[in-house]
């Protein structure tokens, strides 16, 4: 009887690390929204040769002159882009339908695990005898 309160809290503490941990997205934004909001979330920026610059914070990005996207690297380079180079620009933000769905998955497999584990204790196995 032990095992099974065993399984149970594992299986509980696996559900509420997948709920909090959460998924996270990048969602497309234009360059208006990039340059009014302030976010701390990363941001991505895809460029038309399908090259991919990621920017941990929104402070790294200068949207100041309005044809060109200035992004300042960790070792404080500042490597300019034209806007014209610029295909996309995403945020990362938190996607609760997502995480919902991951977290549902998790707790049906879960269940059925349980039930699997409990349901075979009990039947005593298919030897006969």
């Amino acid at each position: 009887m032990k095992n099974h309160y065993f399984v149970l809290i594992l299986a509980t503490l696996l559900c509420i690390a997948i709920s909090i941990a959460g998924c996270y997205t990048y969602f497309p934004i234009s360059n208006n929204d990039l340059l009014n909001k302030k976010t701390e979330n990363k941001v991505k920026i895809t460029l038309r040769d399908k090259k991919e610059i990621f920017v941990e914070n929104r402070n790294e990005i200068d949207l100041s002159t309005t044809d060109q996207i200035v992004v300042l690297q960790k070792d404080s380079t500042k490597i300019t882009y034209s806007l014209q180079q610029v295909d996309r620009v995403f945020e990362e933000r938190f996607d609760f339908p997502k995480t919902l769905f991951a977290t549902l998955w998790i707790v049906g497999g879960t269940t059925v695990l349980i039930l699997g584990i409990l349901l075979s204790g009990k039947s005593g196995g298919l030897s006969g005898g």
